[in-house]
C-alpha cells in the first residue's frame, strides 16, 4: 500500500499533530559523501602521472568492463581538486588526474578473500597498463583479506535492533487507529511499506514502525488488525541512538495509553523504569564497541556496514 492509496481508503489524508508529535533530535550536519570509503572497501587506485581522458574512463562502467572486474564502484578526481567523485555516463569533465575501483569487503555475497582481492589486483592492472598507470591496492590483498574477517565479526556481533514490543491488553489493535496515531507522533507510511519517522536534513529513518509478528502487515485494507507493533531503530546506522532511544520510549508510551497496550523489550520483560536504564546500559555499550573498531554511529561507513 502506498501513502496515496493509504490517504484514499480513510478518505482523508492523515496529518500530524503538534501536541502529540515527537520532537526532533540533534544530529550532526548531513555531509553527502562519496566514496571510496577506505574502511569499509577494498579499493585500488591507478596511479601515474599520465591524465586520464573521459572516453578512457567511461569505457570501464561498459557492462562487460565492469563485470569483468567484479562490478566494483569507480570513482575519479579531476585535475586540481581532492575530492573523489562517482564516475557516470553524464559526468562532463574531459579528463581526470586519479582513478578508484571499490569493492565492500563484505557484503550480501560473502566477503574479500585474499584470493580474490589478488585476483582484482591482477585484472585492475591489466587496465592499468592500457592507460600506463599501476595498479595499487588499499590495502593489501593479505590486509583486505584480514579487514575483511573483522569487519565481519563486527557485522555479526554488532548489527543491533533496539526495538520495543507494544502487545494488545485484550482485542488485537485496530490498524487504522495504528495509523492515525502513529501519523499524529510524525511517522509516514514510506516505501519500505513500514511506517518512518524521519527528520529533515537526514536521509534515513530515524525510528520505523513494523508488525511484531509475522504475517501482518501494515495496511489496513487487507490486514485491518495487528496483533503487535514493534518501534525501534537500528544502532550502528542511528546518528544519534542515545536521543533515538528516547523518542523509541516517547513513542511506545503514547501508543500504549491510546490503543490500550502493553510494552515489553525484546526478552518479553515489561518495560519499567528499570527496563529503560538497562536499554540505555545496553546501548552505550554497543556504542562504544562500535567506535573502539572504528565506526561512528551513523556514518557512511555505518551505514553502508550495518542495513538501515
Amino acid at each position: 500500500m502506498t501513502e496515496a492509496e493509504l490517504f484514499a481508503f480513510f478518505g482523508k489524508p492523515l496529518g500530524l499533530n503538534p501536541e502529540a508529535a515527537l520532537q526532533p533530535v540533534n544530529l550532526p550536519v548531513w555531509k553527502p559523501e562519496t566514496g571510496p570509503y577506505y574502511k569499509v572497501q577494498y579499493v585500488i587506485e591507478l596511479i601515474g602521472p599520465n591524465l586520464i581522458s573521459a572516453q578512457q574512463a567511461k569505457a570501464l562502467l561498459e557492462q562487460n568492463a565492469r563485470t569483468a572486474l567484479g562490478n566494483p564502484e569507480i570513482y575519479v578526481m579531476i585535475p586540481g581538486q581532492s575530492r573523489w567523485q562517482t564516475l557516470w555516463p553524464g559526468e562532463p569533465n574531459l579528463t581526470y588526474d586519479s582513478l578508484a575501483f571499490a569493492w565492500d569487503l563484505v557484503s550480501e555475497n560473502g566477503q574479500i578473500t585474499a584470493a580474490t582481492a589478488n585476483e582484482l589486483w591482477k585484472r585492475t592492472e591489466t587496465v592499468g597498463k592500457t592507460l600506463q598507470r599501476r595498479a595499487a591496492p588499499l590495502p593489501p590483498p593479505d590486509d583486505a583479506a584480514r579487514a575483511a574477517s573483522n569487519l565481519r565479526t563486527i557485522k555479526d556481533s554488532l548489527d543491533i535492533g533496539l526495538d520495543i514490543l507494544i502487545s494488545p491488553k485484550s482485542d488485537p489493535f485496530d490498524a487504522k487507529r495504528v495509523f492515525e496515531c502513529a501519523y499524529e507522533m510524525g511517522f509516514a507510511l514510506r516505501n519500505s511499506g513500514l511506517l518512518e519517522w524521519k527528520q529533515q536534513g537526514w536521509p534515513e529513518p530515524l525510528l520505523t514502525i513494523f508488525p511484531a509478528y509475522e504475517g501482518d502487515l501494515l495496511d489496513p485494507k487487507s490486514c485491518p488488525t495487528l496483533d503487535g507493533l514493534a518501534i525501534g531503530f537500528s544502532v550502528p546506522c542511528s546518528p544519534a541512538p542515545e536521543q533515538m532511544l528516547e523518542r523509541t520510549v516517547l513513542a511506545s508510551d503514547a501508543f500504549c495509553e491510546k490503543l490500550g497496550g502493553t510494552a515489553a523489550d525484546d526478552d518479553g520483560r515489561p518495560m519499567t523504569p528499570e527496563a529503560v536504564v538497562r536499554l540505555g546500559s545496553s546501548l552505550a555499550n554497543a556504542v562504544r564497541e562500535l567506535r573502539s573498531a572504528g565506526l561512528e554511529p551513523g556514518s557512511a561507513e555505518a551505514l553502508r556496514l550495518f542495513s538501515p
